[in-house]
């Protein structure tokens, strides 16, 4: 949902087809949002980061919004990935670090990942 916390009654509702999974969190890098989905509840969906432009990704919305794939992630019953925070950002890659929950104590993983190539006019 986008909304002006000044006027909530004027907002949005945006969607994003994240293959069944739900978004775990939402980082804002150029161009749009990386995004760390995964299961609904507890689920047997797997982990995996996407990059969104932003925009409504609902057939016939104008514009019509992007969200590619970006990894998958490797995930357990005793590690899973829920939080995601950038370190730096370049014109070829994130670099990012994913905490994950679930184990004794919370742990980071660290990912460089290849921007996706986006349309001129997104740019």
């Amino acid at each position: 949902m986008k909304t002006k916390f000044d006027a909530k009654s004027a907002h949005e509702l945006r969607y994003l087809d994240l293959g069944g999974r739900g978004v775990r969190d939402l980082l804002a890098v150029d161009g749009g949002f990386l995004v760390l989905a995964g299961p609904s509840g507890e689920g047997g969906y797997s982990f995996a980061i996407y990059f969104w432009d932003g925009h409504d990704g609902l057939k016939g919305a104008e514009p019509q919004g992007s969200c590619r794939l970006l990894a998958e992630l490797p995930s357990s019953d005793k590690v899973k990935p829920e939080g995601l925070t950038l370190v730096s950002e370049d014109a070829t890659a994130y670099e990012i670090l994913v905490v994950n929950d679930g184990a004794k104590s919370p742990s980071l993983d660290a990912y460089k990942l290849r921007k996706p190539s986006l349309p001129r006019a997104a740019r």
